[in-house]
């Protein structure tokens, strides 16, 4: 019983012992590994040798086409169109006939303007006539009060010896009277003269203006084009009635056209320097496939808070344009010194790139000028 109690006891602890014995055993036997040696990773670039020179960087900008030129033509006066001859896209040529008008809308007060003329010079010439009439009559006045006073004199000296009667000498003062009106009655239209003809000049004047106002509204009852250009819109048809300075036809000439583009702020001050140094800058336009050379004319009287609008004069390429259009535009800006070129890909955050330089690739900040 004893016996059986003591390997009861013995039985786990052998196994215990058996199982560590084993398992230093298979530690101690097992094969060594050897531990692996890290190696760099190689990485795969594309290097370029660069230098530093003068560049002009390019500025990309969206820009719209616009004239500074626009023509519209209105109606002189109220009436109605005859004619349209042209439709929006038209190309005209100088002196084409555009839009007509009844020019009998504007006949009558024409006639009614060469009547007051006519009826003034007539006034003008009646008074001048008249006022010679009264110049020689005022003289026969004054002939006829020279009289008048004698003969109150010769009746008084009647009366006064009692050789006439006393109704001569009030019948004498009473023709002195009369005649001393009369005269000044002659002498007011002499003195009135310049006066008279000054009022009538005035009313012939205004009546001129008139008669060339309404001359002038005939003329432009018939609208034609004073340039070659392309018409824009025509908002008229035959048979309309329209009313004074209601736009008939709107065109434009192909070398008015402009693009105005923004200038980002962070720029303004360096192109509006070049302006004034007289530098030529150029840009190139592209739409739908089509190139256009421009030409940087000036920037805007006013900026904003994020930059300042440009003008660029077409020099290539205008008749393939129409207000409107819209155009991406590649500004050359002015030359910088001692820059380097490197493809886009080759920065990193916008100002950062790596040199090659003993097999390393070292970290060098820049400073980012522009697109080339």
């Amino acid at each position: 019983m004893n016996k059986r109690l003591v390997i009861g006891r013995l039985l786990p602890v052998l196994i215990i012992v058996l199982a560590v014995s084993a398992f230093s055993y298979l530690k101690a036997s097992k094969p060594e590994r050897k531990k692996p040696v890290a190696k760099e990773k190689v990485w795969l670039i594309n290097a370029i040798s660069v230098k530093p020179g003068s560049l002009a960087p390019e500025l990309t900008l969206h820009g719209k086409v616009e004239t500074p030129a626009l023509l519209r033509a209105a109606a002189p006066g109220a009436g109605q169109i005859t004619q349209v001859l042209v439709r929006p896209g038209e190309i005209v040529k100088p002196g084409q006939v555009l839009v007509s008008m009844d020019d009998r809308d504007f006949a009558a007060a024409n006639l009614q303007a060469k009547a007051d003329v006519m009826d003034i010079d007539a006034q003008l010439a009646e008074l001048k006539i008249r006022n010679l009439s009264n110049v020689k009559a005022l003289e026969q006045e004054k002939k006829l009060l020279d009289l008048a006073n004698r003969e109150v004199k010769r009746v008084e000296r009647l009366k006064s010896n009692n050789l006439t009667s006393e109704s001569a000498l009030s019948d004498a003062h009473e023709m002195l009277g009369r005649q001393e009106l009369s005269l000044l009655g002659k002498q007011l239209e002499v003195d009135r003269y310049k006066t008279t003809v000054k009022q009538l000049r005035a009313r012939l004047s205004r009546a001129k203006a008139r008669l060339a106002e309404t001359s002038l509204a005939i003329e432009r009852s018939e609208i034609s084009a004073d340039f070659a250009g392309i018409i824009a819109k025509v908002p008229v048809s035959t048979g309309d009635r329209v009313q004074v300075a209601d736009i008939l036809v709107s065109l434009y000439a192909l070398d008015s056209l402009e693009i105005r583009a923004s200038i980002p702020a962070g720029y303004q001050a360096e192109i509006q320097t070049a302006l004034e140094n007289g530098d030529l800058l150029t840009a190139r336009a592209e739409m739908s496939g089509n190139l256009f050379q421009l030409e940087l004319l000036r920037l805007a009287g006013e900026a904003r808070a994020d930059g300042i609008d440009a003008y660029f004069k077409v020099t290539d390429g205008s008749s393939r344009l129409r207000i409107g259009n819209l155009l991406n535009v590649n500004l050359q800006r002015p030359v910088q010194h001692n820059v380097i070129a490197v493809p886009y890909r080759a920065i990193y955050g916008n100002n950062r790139v790596y040199i090659h330089r003993e097999d390393r690739m070292v970290a060098v900040d820049v400073e980012a000028v522009g697109l080339f």
